[in-house]
């Protein structure tokens, strides 16, 4: 079962990597965050437009130094940080825009 299900996982990332939706920049966007994380390479880069307080578009560039590896995640927790970099940039670049956004 766990085979199956890294594999289900391999292929979904694979696929998105090769058939990228949201991809690219957004002109006009309230924010850009970008993050790297040193130990493997990756880079993320995402734009966001923000309308009433709300995420209304969202891109993204990736350059992933290392996509194979972030199949076996839950086999080395190390990789864990190159799974949630994109999250944690997102994260970083919202709380920047409400803080600059504030009365």
């Amino acid at each position: 079962m766990i085979e199956q299900l890294d594999e289900l996982y391999r292929e979904v990332i694979l696929d998105h990597f090769k058939n990228p939706s949201h991809s690219g920049d957004l002109p006009g966007a309230h924010i850009k965050a970008e993050g790297t994380n040193p130990l493997c390479g990756d880079e993320v880069t995402f734009y966001l437009t923000i309308d009433d307080g709300r995420v209304a578009q969202a891109r993204f560039q990736v350059d992933l130094g290392d996509l194979e590896a972030l199949a076996g995640v839950r086999k080395f927790p190390v990789r864990v940080k190159c799974a949630a970099l994109s999250w944690n940039v997102v994260e970083q670049g919202l709380q920047d825009y409400r803080a600059g956004h504030r009365s």
